[in-house]
């Protein structure tokens, strides 16, 4: 890739996250992103669409990172509390980008971006999976719901409660047995 395409893409990003830390996505214009990053209008619009465009593509890099923990996406079904703690050590461990990119509004973006990163994952290694009704409502379920669970009750109960917890439910909704996929 061009160098100066590079160089674009890394000030629009940077300025992006800086103005995330501050604001609301719906609050940030693209005139302001593109004084923050020294760049004309025309320039954004070269590489994205708009600032939502701009915000997709961003978490989704970041869910992609997230992810690339897991050497086989399956594992999330043996273990979503582990996984879950997999998960919350690359947030943790990542700069503060990934919090930037789902605060506030975007936040609800987190779970479901997911959800969609890790049935693409999983559909491409196993694709007789991808029409299973059982296989996706799993993956919804213990993902979305499991990441929910965690978000609402964390704060109260605390970190290592709430893993407990999940890992129960997990255990008894799968009865103790691995992932029918492995």
């Amino acid at each position: 890739m061009d160098l100066r395409i590079q160089k674009s893409r890394r000030a629009i990003k940077s300025a992006f996250v800086n103005l995330l830390a501050v604001k609301d996505l719906e609050q940030i214009t693209v005139k302001e992103l593109c004084q923050a990053a020294l760049i004309s209008k025309g320039t954004f619009y070269l590489h994205y669409h708009d600032l939502f465009n701009l915000c997709d593509q961003l978490q989704r890099e970041a869910i992609g990172k997230i992810l690339s923990i897991f050497t086989d996406p399956v594992e999330v079904l043996d273990d979503l509390a582990g996984s879950m703690d997999q998960v919350q050590q690359a947030i943790d461990a990542s700069s503060e980008d990934v919090l930037s990119l789902f605060s506030g509004a975007q936040s609800v973006m987190f779970p479901v971006l997911l959800e969609q990163e890790l049935k693409k994952r999983i559909f491409a290694l196993h694709p007789e999976y991808r029409d299973d009704v059982q296989m996706n409502v799993n993956l919804s379920y213990h993902i979305v719901g499991g990441y929910h669970s965690y978000m609402e009750n964390q704060i109260r109960f605390g970190h290592g409660p709430m893993m407990k917890m999940i890992r129960q439910i997990h255990q008894s909704d799968t009865h103790g047995k691995r992932h029918p996929i492995k």
